[in-house]
């Protein structure tokens, strides 16, 4: 009975894959967290595998990789993460500029100036947002969509120069909106 047992585990050991799963076998969630593991080349073959795939993981794991302190993988997660925001549908878009984490929102806010300016009007209430990395991206789409306004608010503005300028703004969508 021992002499069978140990040839049994030697098959199933001898049958499993030698090192690392790759990539595109991995399930969008086993790509998640070993992409929130991971360093090195390997890394930038999970977030590329990750990028392509669908699911609520995906994004989490794309934020997490640009918010990285390796500059290289921040940026690839940035661009990762901006590419998979850009083959959503405006209604995914529009939500994820509410979304919890901060590297999503301000993602697309990029999308919207670059892809679909017809939701600029959402853009108005990020001016407001507790980040100030998105409030900055938000101000800087509406400049941008506006080609020629600036109705603020600048960077250290109190809670009413903020609302002063979302005010001037949702004006200024309203009219433009109209034409």
């Amino acid at each position: 009975d021992l002499r069978v047992g140990i040839a049994m585990h030697k098959n199933a050991v001898a049958r499993r894959p030698a090192g690392p799963k790759s990539p595109r076998a991995m399930s969008v969630s086993e790509l998640a967290d070993a992409a929130s593991s991971e360093r090195g080349p390997r890394l930038k073959l999970l977030l590329t595998e990750l990028s392509n795939r669908r699911g609520k993981e995906v994004l989490p794991g794309l934020a997490n990789a640009a918010g990285s302190y390796d500059k290289d993988t921040q940026k690839l997660g940035r661009d990762l993460l901006y590419a998979h925001l850009s083959r959503q549908t405006a209604t995914v878009v529009k939500d994820k500029l509410t979304d919890e984490l901060a590297e999503v929102r301000r993602t697309a806010v990029r999308v919207v100036v670059n892809k679909m300016p017809r939701l600029t009007g959402e853009l108005i209430d990020l001016l407001a947002d507790e980040q100030r990395e998105v409030r900055d991206a938000a101000h800087d789409a509406l400049v941008k969509l506006s080609r020629v306004e600036d109705f603020g608010p600048a960077g250290d503005a109190d809670k009413e120069q903020i609302a002063s300028a979302q005010e001037k703004w949702r004006s200024w969508w309203n009219r433009k909106s109209r034409r």
